[in-house]
């Protein structure tokens, strides 16, 4: 048996991608892609290798640019503000890569919309989800090859797929660990003041300000992004130079978004026949959905 584990876009990716010899346990649901607007970039980088899977998925690719708001400039390079903003978004445990990463990303290809494959996807798996949901439940523990569930099922295996959080999978293994991470606030903002001089996401390195994204999720539509959250929210952003009119459409919390520090690495989940795949699966916080989709493809090949 060749099982995938999780819900999410990824999991589901994986079960569309790997196809019907594999069986997917649906482990919750994307947090990130469950919302609308959805609170992570609405876009897959476009890369050749995935270029045929996602044919059915696009429509026209478009050029998304990043930029970094610092010091009252919005700049379009990474040589004086991406130190700071990796600094400011991860404090002390910056990921070994992620300057290397982010250096020469300011304009990317993408195509596809996250949010529309997520659905389209859970639409074309619905009964298996709806199924397997209630004859496995999630699992209580991994071992010798066996998964042990809540519902009482022993599923020997012979390979598995993981797209949940690693700490989640590890302790199914029987290992407490806890990695260090960032809770993200998210901001919904309608507004005509924004002026981002043709970018579509800001990363916003001043310190003295206290989130550090955002990103344009529709016309007149915005998310803004903190590590920490803003009391009074409308009171902050009315204080934002040349923010005169605005609506605060909505406001929500996610647990552990922002990987920090080093990959960790388990010798114990190879050992099981283990494959992670996701940024949260891996704990990279690089790690992007075309990025993950080209993993797929290759351990199905």
């Amino acid at each position: 048996m060749k099982v995938i584990l999780g819900g999410g876009l990824v999991g589901l990716l994986a079960r569309d991608i790997l196809g019907d010899g594999w069986t997917v346990i649906p482990i919750g649901r994307s947090r990130f892609y469950s919302y609308t607007p959805p609170i992570m970039d609405d876009f897959i980088v476009r890369d050749a290798v995935i270029d045929e899977y996602m044919e059915p998925f696009i429509v026209v690719p478009i050029i998304y640019r990043y930029g970094y708001s610092y010091a009252g400039q919005i700049l379009f390079n990474t040589a004086v503000a991406l130190r700071p903003y990796l600094n400011k978004l991860y404090r002390s445990n910056v990921p070994p890569h992620a300057e290397a990463y982010w250096r020469n990303r300011i304009d990317v290809f993408g195509y596809g919309s996250c949010i529309e494959i997520y659905r389209r996807l859970q639409a074309r798996y619905s009964g298996e989800l709806v199924n397997n949901n209630k004859l496995y439940g999630v699992p209580s523990a991994i071992s010798d090859h066996i998964i042990r569930t809540e519902t009482g099922q022993h599923l020997d295996y012979e390979r598995i797929v993981s797209t949940v959080p690693i700490q989640v999978l590890l302790g199914w293994l029987g290992i407490d660990v806890k990695l260090p991470s960032r809770d993200v606030f998210y901001y919904h903002l309608k507004t005509d003041d924004f002026n981002f001089e043709g970018a579509t996401r800001l990363f916003v390195a001043d310190p003295e300000i206290d989130f550090h994204s955002v990103y344009c999720v529709g016309r007149n539509n915005y998310i803004i992004e903190s590590c920490k959250r803003i009391e009074l929210p409308g009171s902050y952003f009315m204080n934002i130079d040349g923010l005169n009119k605005f609506d605060l459409i909505a406001e929500t919390h996610s647990e552990n978004v922002i990987c920090c520090g080093r990959m960790p690495q388990y010798t114990q989940v190879g050992q099981a026949d283990i494959t992670c795949i996701g940024r949260h699966a891996v704990w990279d916080d690089c790690l992007d959905v075309g990025s993950c989709i080209k993993r797929i493809i290759k351990l199905g090949a």
